[in-house]
């Protein structure tokens, strides 16, 4: 139970950082009229990056689906952070 609770928690805290650099990166001068947009690149940037991350990981048979389903998702949620990071720093550079 508590390691599920710490996965939520690194969920939370991985939003919190998108949403952070997002913020102070693009939308620091012009946020007003803009939330629904902000908060669409937030959920959009971990939830391509998630997706991106279960398909490798399971390509490379590292997600034991079928055996261990809570296990898989796990590996998928610890993975994403780095990965949801480089794709916010990467949409930076244009």
């Amino acid at each position: 139970m508590s390691h599920t609770i710490g996965i939520l928690i690194e969920v939370k805290n991985t939003l919190i950082a998108i949403a952070a650099f997002v913020y102070f990166n693009f939308y620091s001068n012009w946020f007003e009229g803009q939330v629904f947009n902000y908060i669409q690149r937030v959920i959009g940037t971990y939830f391509i990056s998630f997706m991106v991350v279960a398909l490798i990981l399971t390509i490379i048979q590292k997600c034991p689906w079928g055996v261990d389903n809570l296990l898989a998702f796990k590996r998928i949620i610890i993975v994403s952070f780095p990965a949801s990071m480089t794709a916010t720093v990467s949409d930076t550079v244009k």
